[in-house]
């Protein structure tokens, strides 16, 4: 019925008229189309790079929480837990035992540690809501960072416990609105 009475209406226009509207109407969806591409493509590479930011900060956390489980200092702990926290989007973090229950937790309440999914031996994601993406990495005693990648034998020993942090995704979704608003 729509497309019925747009016929009769363009009939009772010129020709340069109805190209003209069409022209018109082209150049509105391409720029729509444009808009739309761009924003999905910028936005899925903002996404890659707050997740690598992510899993980065995790794998620090893991480092600077080792002294705190091996010493089972909440002082040391706390330090840590509130250096972390204070990173642009960092909503929670968590140091565990090795059996996973909580030692110190920082900021909005993480779901329970058994109801995570996925446990690896190395940084990861193990969740991921709506509104934040959670991190998990193993601890392991004892990272030396000045020996070097040449003397790295690949053996991290013992897991001496784990940490979560959580990163929202306010950022993500400001600059990818951002990017459609002023596209």
């Amino acid at each position: 019925m729509l497309f019925r009475s747009v016929t009769v209406m363009l009939r009772t226009f010129a020709f340069r008229s109805q190209l003209g509207i069409i022209f018109s109407v082209g150049i509105l969806l391409l720029a729509l189309t444009s808009t739309l591409v761009t924003s999905g493509l910028i936005g899925r590479n903002l996404k890659g790079r707050l997740v690598t930011e992510g899993l980065k900060l995790t794998e620090n956390f893991a480092e600077q929480s080792a002294a705190a489980l091996l010493l089972q200092n909440d002082d040391h702990a706390a330090e840590v837990a509130a250096a972390f926290l204070s990173f642009p989007d960092v909503q929670s973090v968590e140091i565990l035992a090795p059996d996973r229950r909580r030692v110190y937790a920082l900021g909005a309440q993480l779901e329970r540690p058994d109801a995570v999914a996925r446990w690896s031996e190395s940084v990861a994601i193990s969740g991921e809501t709506p509104s934040a993406w959670q991190f998990v990495s193993p601890v392991y005693p004892g990272h030396d960072t000045d020996r070097g990648a040449a003397f790295d034998d690949g053996r991290r020993g013992e897991v001496i416990g784990y940490v979560r942090l959580a990163m929202g995704e306010d950022t993500l979704n400001t600059m990818a609105s951002g990017i459609f608003r002023y596209n």
